[in-house]
């Protein structure tokens, strides 16, 4: 069992205390007769009673409830204060018969037992009182404010203000209230009789000693062996938040997070380096929501969220085996509470483009052309005569296809209940606009939790029940090209309304950008809902039995429609059409994702002593999923575009229907695992787990996997040699490693011989469906494993308002999963999918958070974090499996399609970039390029004069939190940054076709270059630039309303937030926060959608 170190700082305290106050000592002489504690009235060796109460107060850091008052004239010998500790003066307090002591919850209530007895005779009867008080720092006697005031079993409380104070009317005498502050123990205080209270809470240690969510349990932080950071509510970045991963970017050490400002879209997520050559789901963490793992992170809404542990290192993420190698994220949402009440949470913002690209205008176009001797074709070029002058068109394109989004986003929770039994309800709405027009998102949340507990509360049982409805309006992704190379010298509209085109002297990929947005219609509504029940019963003090169900449903239903105008081609049926050339295309789709799954798991502790301290878990997990079952048909030659694809049946049928190429995937995944805690002398901390794994993703030789891991820890400031110092509260120095595994992003049957669609065959005037075998079988497939080598400090300094961790890792993938080229003499199909490869990740990690300055009512707080990941591809072949290189990031656009710009090569990072080296021109003004063996040619040939150059892998990242606080305002700013990767700017590349510039809009920047330069955007250096940049991300200010005399409001907190206001930069592109994660990092080929800059109007309510 863990010291009482409590009790050690009040040794400390108490001797300084003892010194200070040996002069009262000198001036009484009396004893309390053979420990009696005998009171009486007025001597000279004695002093008040509410005196003494006062001192002990103050001395040992208690919570002591009296009426002065009510005790006026009882005396006790100041001798006795000392001479005892605190419970031997309450248990000789407790013999006089003038005085009745009680103790409930650790407050202790004085009374004077004359005035209680006189108060028991009289008839009971309901009455209404009126409590005030103050709340006070426990060590420092200084004012708290913001703590939470709870009436236990009702819907009213309130907060203190920033002089601590607080104030009830109408209580009862049998109520309870209840404080609660982050940082410091709750409390408990019944109200009796006493109006008057001072209220002392007691600090937590320091951060090391909150508890920490780890997989399947808690643990405090300063016996964590582990690298997990948590990040609380009052950390989360604020803002117009879709995404709950949007919570944590630039918040936690090696975790990288990189979103465009797609509504719709979704987060890049890398943890300490990408350890796989797949992407999607093989890159991204396992998340584990309420204890439920794998469930959807969509199901979250983001007010809901109360904490969120990110585990770094394999001896934490081990224990959920095959499904850990990308770090885990565990998420828990607000619980129930016995005190009824309504949080409401409430924000609306306006976002906007943050940048553009600067394009030629209509006129510096024009003017372009003249001085290279070249001009528009006469459909490019409209205008207008208004009597007598001609006034040519200048679109911008960029504002035509843009708009200023309106945000909103509401949370109404209830909860409520007894010491038995809570609840707890929530409502979440949120809708944002996209700031390219036809784009926006609309989600409803709702979430219901019921806790329960019996048999004298040996057991729990807990039920939730949520559902998210998610519809989506998605815009097409020639729109991102089109919007800045369509030219800028035409009208948007024909007169009669239709969207200007030119498909004469345009042959190809060019599109009006708003005629894109208005006649192609994209929507999805995701469906997603999650039902658990869990139970946790206490067979003894030692030993308890979880166990928990759930059931997960996602359904994705799509609707797309091509208006008959559109000139768009689509991919149908192995080609492609337009609308306009069928009559209009539709296409409605439904596909469902279900989840099982069953854990249980026990937790024993036999041994638990004051030396001594042994945890055992052990448990089952079964998952059963079942992915990508649905379906798909089409219809086209519509009368009419007003249904749009809400009825297939209007359409003629003019193709034969697209079913699409849905297939049902299993995958079953059998668990055993276990966990042992061991600490000794409370100084030196030992974890050990296994976990087993079974997947049917493999065949039956390589079904089954073993991941183990093992974790130490020291604590050294438990040691002899660092007691007596005041320098350093808390340090521990610990090391890991572990193994984890990833059978994920590949096709789960693969080790199955299987047939599928195999296109069709014509026969006798009918073509018919072909059936063919689908991939090659590979019984060898096995688990990719990731181990990794962790060592960690842990460290708090002078007196706790220094504390942060510095972190130095190694990971290790072996076994990669990926497509290998094959002969097909030996194999029906060209590929084959096996384990070759091998990844290393090296890093150092350094958290800080730091309270600076705290003077009167102003506070100063810092938090920041820096991290740095050396990331090395180490293997790509072997014996039977062989690969120089994997090309990757393929260009698009005219002379320059399907280049590869990136190669993944042995000895080398991910986002190694694959270039010509440009030289200049020659003097017909055409670029030239380095060749292979040292010459300058104008025709270079690719690969073969491609070099390796520069890569999209950082120095470090970092990020750094600032909070101000006077009074009740607050002022919130956080600033995240790269340093040192590299970014190819694809999009200036491909849109500096200046030969073409007749054809399509320039760059202004391009105005000085010839057009007789057709090799200008060729991929090269010149569009290698610098990716570093320092992005103020985040400010928010705020006012905390005083509420301590309302009788209906506990909270109030109104702010104002504004999103990527600021970003320092040398990159020349729209953003320079391009995905750093997947298998194409640093490779802008503006395909995607530009980021936001935003304001927002927010509130918090608790009534």
């Amino acid at each position: 069992m863990k010291k009482n170190k409590l009790e050690k700082a009040q040794i400390h305290q108490g001797f300084l205390k003892i010194c200070g106050s040996f002069a009262l000592l000198l001036l009484t002489n009396y004893a309390i007769a053979q420990g009696s504690g005998t009171l009486g009235y007025a001597k000279a060796e004695e002093i008040h009673l509410s005196e003494a109460l006062g001192m002990l107060q103050k001395n040992f850091n208690l919570n002591i409830i009296y009426d002065a008052k009510e005790l006026d004239g009882l005396k006790v010998s100041s001798k006795s204060i000392l001479a005892n500790d605190a419970e031997t003066f309450f248990s000789e307090l407790t013999k006089s018969k003038d005085i009745l002591v009680e103790k409930r919850g650790g407050v202790y209530f004085i009374q004077s037992a004359s005035k209680n007895a006189t108060s028991n005779t009289s008839k009971p009867k309901k009455v209404s009182i009126e409590v005030k008080g103050k709340v006070i720092d426990g060590e420092t006697s200084e004012a708290l404010f913001g703590v939470t005031i709870q009436v236990k079993g009702k819907s009213s409380g309130q907060v203190t203000d920033f002089d601590g104070n607080f104030r009830f009317e109408d209580l009862e005498e049998n109520d309870v209230l209840i404080f609660s502050m982050l940082g410091y123990e709750p409390l408990e205080v019944p109200v009796g009789n006493r109006s008057d209270w001072t209220i002392r809470m007691r600090n937590k240690e320091n951060l090391l000693d909150e508890a920490v969510v780890i997989g399947y349990g808690e643990v405090s932080r300063e016996k964590l062996t582990s690298s997990i950071t948590s990040v609380a509510p009052k950390e989360f970045n604020r803002g117009v938040i879709a995404n709950p991963e949007q919570l944590l970017q630039g918040k936690v050490a090696g975790l990288v997070i990189s979103r465009d400002g797609n509504p719709n879209g979704g987060s890049s997520i890398v943890l300490r380096g990408a350890s796989t050559l797949r992407e999607g789901a093989a890159q991204q963490p396992f998340y584990v929501i309420d204890g439920v793992p794998g469930a959807s992170i969509n199901l979250v809404s983001p007010d809901n969220i109360v904490s969120i542990e990110v585990l770094k290192d394999a001896s934490a993420t081990a224990i959920y085996g095959s499904r850990a190698a990308n770090g885990v994220i565990l998420v828990t949402t607000r619980k129930a509470q016995p005190t009824y009440g309504f949080i409401y949470h409430a924000y609306t913002g306006v976002e906007q483009a943050s940048n553009s690209l600067r394009m030629m205008t209509g006129d510096e176009l024009r003017s372009y052309l003249a001085k290279n001797g070249q001009s528009l074709f006469p459909n490019d070029n409209d205008y207008s005569i208004n009597q007598g002058d001609t006034a040519f068109v200048n679109t911008d394109w960029q504002d035509i296809v843009t708009r200023t989004a309106i945000s909103q986003n509401h949370t109404l929770s209830y909860g409520g209940g007894t010491d038995r039994a809570t609840f707890n309800a929530s409502l979440n709405y949120f809708n944002q606009e996209g700031i390219i027009r036809e784009s926006g998102r609309e989600r409803i949340i709702a979430q219901f939790s019921l806790d329960q507990k019996g048999f004298d509360d040996r057991l729990n049982l807990n039920f939730q029940l949520t559902n998210s409805l998610d519809r989506q309006k998605l815009v097409r992704g020639e729109v991102y090209r089109q919007m800045v190379s369509y030219l800028p010298t035409v009208n948007v509209r024909n007169e009669d309304g239709s969207f200007k085109e030119n498909t004469i002297d345009h042959t190809s990929n060019y599109f009006n950008p708003l005629g894109i947005l208005e006649l192609n219609q994209d929507s999805r509504e995701n469906n997603t809902i999650l039902g658990f029940i869990s139970a946790k019963f206490d067979v003894t003090k030692q030993l308890n039995i979880n166990v928990l169900g759930s059931y997960q449903l996602e359904k994705f239903e799509g609707k797309q429609y091509q208006n008959s105008e559109s000139i768009l081609p689509i991919g149908y049926e192995g080609t492609s059409y337009s609308g306009q050339q069928v009559g209009g295309i539709a296409k409605r789709f439904s596909v469902q994702n279900n989840r099982k799954v069953f854990e249980s798991f026990f937790e024993y502790t036999p041994l638990n002593t004051m030396n001594q301290e042994l945890k055992i878990l052990g448990g089952y997990s079964w998952q059963d999923d079942v992915n990508n079952d649905g379906f798909q048909a089409t219809n086209t030659g519509f009368v009419s575009d007003v249904t749009g694809a809400e009825n297939l049946a209007l359409g003629s049928n003019t193709l034969r229907v697209d079913y699409g190429n849905f297939l049902q995937v299993p995958l079953r995944i059998i668990s055993f695992y276990s966990r042992v805690n061991y600490s000794l002398y409370d100084k030196y901390l030992l974890q050990v787990s296994l976990r087993r794994d079974g997947s049917s993703a493999f065949s039956r030789d390589n079904r089954w996997g073993n991941f183990p891991s093992a974790s130490v820890g020291w604590l050294i400031h438990e040691e002899n040699f660092l007691s007596g110092q005041s320098l350093v509260q808390q340090l521990k120095l610990r090391a890991g490693y572990g193994v984890t595994g990833n059978s994920l992003g590949f096709d789960p049957l693969l080790t199955v011989f299987r047939f599928g669609s195999s296109g069709t065959y014509y026969n006798n005037g009918v073509y018919e469906q072909a059936l063919g075998s689908v991939a090659n079988v590979n019984d060898d497939l096995r688990w990719e494993r990731t181990s990794m080598f962790n060592l960690g400090l842990d460290f708090s300094l002078f007196s706790s308002r220094l504390n942060g961790s510095l972190e130095v890792y190694n990971k290790y993938t072996s076994d990669l999963i990926f497509n290998y080229p094959v002969s097909t003499t030996l194999f029906v199909h060209p590929t084959m999918t096996a384990n070759v490869g091998e990844i290393s990740n090296k890093g150092v990690e350094l958290t800080l958070q730091a309270s600076l300055m705290q003077k009167g009512k102003f506070a100063w707080e810092v938090s920041g974090n820096i991290s740095h990941n050396r990331n090395r591809v180490e293997k790509l072949s072997n014996f039977e499996y062989q690969l120089d290189s994997i090309p990757t990031a393929g260009g698009s656009g005219a002379g320059v399609s399907g280049v590869s710009t990136q190669l993944i090569k042995e000895g080398y990072p991910i986002g190694l970039f694959n270039l010509f080296q440009w030289t200049g021109r020659n003097e017909n003004g055409i670029s030239t390029f380095r060749t292979a063996d040292g010459g300058e040619t104008s025709a270079p040939r690719f690969p073969a004069d491609a070099v390796l150059m520069g890569h999209a892998q950082p120095k470090f990242t970092y990020g750094i939190g600032n909070n101000f606080f006077y009074g009740n305002w607050s002022l919130n700013v956080f600033i995240r940054g790269v340093y040192g990767n590299q970014v190819l700017n694809s999009t200036r590349a491909v849109l500096s076709s200046i030969s073409q510039a007749y054809l399509r809009n320039i760059p202004l920047s391009a105005q000085d270059e010839p057009m007789t330069d057709v090799n200008n955007n060729f991929y090269s250096d010149r569009y290698l630039e610098p990716g570093s940049f320092l992005r103020i991300d985040n400010a928010t200010l705020a006012y905390n309303f005083p509420m301590a005399n309302s009788k209906s409001f506990k909270n109030l907190n109104v702010y104002v937030t504004g999103n990527n206001l600021f970003v320092f930069t040398k990159y020349s592109g729209i953003d320079p926060e391009v995905n750093l994660g997947g298998l194409t990092p640093g490779f802008d080929n503006n395909n995607f959608y530009p980021m936001t800059r935003g304001f927002l109007l927010g509130l918090t309510l608790d009534f």
